[in-house]
């Protein structure tokens, strides 16, 4: 019986540890992913008034 509890005990730990890596992951990927749309767009910008400082070229 003691081997059963352990067994229960190790995989709820390794569930639990997968469930949140996988969390902090997927957080992490969306946050990088709506960063780098604000780069994308901010870089468009960029060019866009750099060009109409430079007189429209």
């Amino acid at each position: 019986m003691k081997n059963l509890s352990f067994v229960n005990h190790a995989i709820e730990y390794v569930f639990t540890y997968f469930s949140w890596g996988y969390f902090y992951f997927s957080a992490g990927y969306f946050c990088c992913d709506e960063l780098n749309r604000h780069d994308i767009r901010m870089r468009r910008n960029f060019g866009k008034s750099y060009r109409l400082a430079a007189g429209g070229i």
